[in-house]
């Protein structure tokens, strides 16, 4: 979802059925492929970055 966000057309529309398939056989964690689609979508919407960097910003700004 990460690649999806920054314009490189791989839609998580396509990766997150198929890796929740795989969970499902067995071949992955389900658990796993839940964490690792929720923390791509938040990186790549910047959402994280905004977050930690956030403070240090608006400091630097302020002097």
């Amino acid at each position: 979802m990460s690649i999806e966000s920054i314009g490189i057309p791989l839609p998580s529309v396509i990766i997150l059925p198929y890796a929740c398939y795989l969970a499902y056989l067995g071949y992955l964690n389900f658990l796993a492929v839940v964490l690792v689609g929720t923390s791509a979508r938040l990186t790549g919407s910047g959402y994280v970055f905004h977050r930690v960097f956030r403070r240090q910003l608006s400091l630097r700004t302020l002097q």
